[in-house]
């Protein structure tokens, strides 16, 4: 899926290439055989041009530009998904921490009351949500329950035994799955943000390759008398320029960062996805007709 200032990139750019590759060679011929014997300085230098080979080199310049470019996108579009996958992971381990805390609470003070629950596992107040707290929470309960001047008692209520070496060996569990991670999120977050800069680079490298390009097919076109095809081109060439300029018509900012991965809004609530791309679409190259 890309966004639509994406596909009008390479739309364009399929439209011209597609323009060059049906009449490139007629146009090249006939600029080449234009005059035999130049009249002037400026025809002298229209007449010692190889078009062929100029077209060739053009096109490949075009072909070039729109390859890093969709490289460019492709990596960060990964980067962006393996992001929402770990954000997930994260959310649905942070849950799962919860229920354990919620449901082993209960039968904390249910067998110690509340002042020696807060004693035995540190769990006071309301159990924490967001995984950065979670981790916090976990790592002070399980510092109580493992704490090495006493080995956890032997708890038997209403003649069935309490398991704290168990409840805390499943803490245990959910904190180490947690920091995992916590820590897998801020590197892709990281690498996410690499790639954007690639991908901006991609996009401003293609901006300085594709209007210059196309504006010298359209010349070229023109000169060779071929009004309509010119004006083919010049239009893919504007498609882009609209597009780039047209406040609100760029992809939506997908900029992420490390903080995100310890950031206190990280909820399920605020487990988001990256921005999505515009309608699926597939780019097609333009048959010229």
């Amino acid at each position: 899926m890309r966004s639509k200032a994406s596909f009008v990139r390479i739309q364009s750019v399929e439209e011209v290439r597609a323009s060059v590759a049906t009449y490139g060679g007629g146009i090249a011929e006939r600029l080449q055989g234009r005059r035999q014997a130049p009249a002037g300085e400026g025809e002298a230098l229209l007449t010692s041009i190889n078009y062929q080979d100029l077209f060739g080199d053009l096109e490949q310049d075009l072909g070039g530009a729109q390859s890093k470019l969709v490289v460019a996108e492709d990596k960060h579009l990964r980067s962006l998904i393996r992001v929402s996958k770990l954000r997930r992971q994260r959310d649905d381990l942070a849950s799962k921490a919860h229920q354990r805390l919620v449901a082993n609470r209960r039968v904390l003070l249910g067998v110690f009351g509340p002042d020696r629950g807060f004693e035995v596992a540190a769990l006071d107040g309301k159990t924490p949500r967001e995984s950065k707290a979670m981790i916090d929470q976990l790592d002070q309960t399980i510092q109580l329950m493992r704490d090495p001047e006493g080995e956890l008692p032997v708890v038997v209520a209403d003649g069935v035994q309490v398991d704290l070496e168990g409840m805390a060996t499943g803490f245990e569990t959910d904190l180490a799955d947690l920091r995992q991670v916590r820590g897998q999120l801020e590197r892709a977050n990281k690498a996410a943000a690499e790639t954007l800069i690639a991908k901006d680079e991609a996009i401003k490298a293609f901006n300085g390759v594709f209007p210059p390009v196309a504006g010298i097919f359209e010349g070229f076109f023109r000169l060779a008398g071929e009004p309509e095809l010119a004006e083919r081109v010049r239009t893919s060439t504007r498609r882009v320029t609209r597009r780039q300029g047209a406040e609100g018509d760029e992809e939506p900012s997908e900029g992420v960062t490390s903080d995100e991965a310890s950031s206190d809004s990280e909820a399920t609530s605020n487990g988001e996805s990256p921005a999505p791309a515009a309608e699926p679409v597939s780019p097609t190259s333009a048959s010229a007709t």
